[in-house]
């Protein structure tokens, strides 16, 4: 008996699906484009990915929580973090959701960056402060986040 070329096609892009998740989590977006650029059809992998969410092996919920995490830690603010998952095709709900737990923590996170790039000496100067300010703004933290860091480590120099 032959081999059905389509469920044969089905198959491999399925495969080629699990590998790609196999090694860190993707959303949705980023599947399709990965299995469009290996020469699959959007449709076939628009099916392949259905079914693999209905397997609970593909979660753009999933991918955005570890995103978020991963970015934490290089120090990434939240308004980065949201530009960056939206333009990676997560809905806005699970970038909120993967956002939510951390709400409290972003004024502690841009502290941190202060401290660590050792930009802690320059708050105190106005000019020097606005330098601060611009990389946190850069890195993704609102107005008020940055402001508030900034307050905090002027108001708490280093011994």
């Amino acid at each position: 008996m032959e081999p059905v070329e389509g469920l044969d096609r089905t198959l491999a892009a399925r495969d080629t699906a699990l590998r790609l998740l196999g090694r860190r989590e993707h959303s949705r977006r980023e599947l399709v484009t990965k299995l469009a650029q290996r020469g699959y059809e959007s449709s076939l992998a628009q099916s392949v990915i259905d079914e693999l969410e209905e397997e609970g092996l593909q979660s753009d919920l999933r991918y955005a929580e570890a995103f978020v995490h991963d970015r934490r830690g290089r120090l990434q603010g939240p308004l980065k973090i949201l530009s960056e998952l939206q333009r990676r095709g997560v809905s806005r709900v699970f970038i909120e959701t993967a956002l939510d737990p951390y709400s409290g923590e972003w004024v502690e996170l841009a502290s941190a960056f202060i401290e660590k790039r050792n930009m802690a000496p320059l708050v105190s100067e106005f000019d020097l402060r606005q330098k601060v300010y611009r990389s946190l703004v850069n890195r993704g933290f609102s107005h008020d986040e940055a402001i508030a860091a900034i307050d905090e480590i002027n108001s708490n120099p280093a011994e």
